[in-house]
């Protein structure tokens, strides 16, 4: 993943905690950025300011880890954020500072199926199948409209998309999805589904 923890490489545990809290910062401004990872897919100790671009995260299975890490906060002005992972006490969304809209999808159970967002007319704002299981997405687009409302499904396929990034895709006609619900933009941070925390930290001796 992108990790930016004030000069500081998040896999040296030993130095790891020594980096002050809120030093580190990262700015997304465009450009396509995709993100593999059973880690954490965006780790900061500090801010995230994403402003443009296309960032794609099929982040971690388990709840030790989370597609998005940060520990003051993450503003979004602009581009497009989808990430995937699993539904832990590490995962966050977005700032409520965020002058663009988020919303977060809550699945009921993990699965590897496409996950698809259209708007009121039926038309597709995106559609994307993972690297690997999921239970929750993260997604931010200036096409996330105020006071508009949008339907999530899970499964189905696409046929001609106009995009095909890394499983992702924009528009393309789409068919035999499952609706997970639907959600009206009431502020910068929105959700669907119900959200479901697990915690697979060992027990403690």
């Amino acid at each position: 993943g992108i990790n930016g923890s004030g000069g500081v490489n998040a896999t040296e545990a030993s130095v790891f905690n020594k980096d002050p809290i809120g030093t580190a910062y990262l700015s997304i401004t465009g450009g396509t950025v995709v993100i593999n990872t059973s880690s954490d897919g965006i780790d900061t100790n500090g801010k995230v300011e994403m402003s443009g671009g296309l960032v794609i995260i099929s982040g971690p299975t388990t709840g030790m880890q989370g597609a998005i890490d940060y520990d003051t906060t993450f503003e979004i002005s602009g581009g497009i954020l989808v990430a995937t992972g699993a539904a832990g006490v590490q995962q966050k969304n977005p700032s409520s500072s965020s002058t663009q809209n988020t919303v977060t999808a809550y699945l009921t159970a993990t699965t590897t199926q496409m996950i698809r967002i259209e708007n009121a007319d039926g038309d597709t704002l995106f559609s994307y199948t993972p690297e690997k299981s999921y239970q929750t997405l993260v997604f931010s687009s200036p096409d996330l409209e105020n006071n508009q409302t949008y339907k999530v499904y899970v499964g189905g396929t696409v046929v001609d998309p106009v995009t095909n990034i890394s499983g992702y895709t924009t528009n393309g006609s789409y068919s035999n999805g499952t609706l997970l619900g639907s959600f009206t933009v009431t502020s910068s941070l929105n959700t669907v589904g119900t959200p479901i925390v697990t915690d697979d930290r060992p027990p403690r001796p």
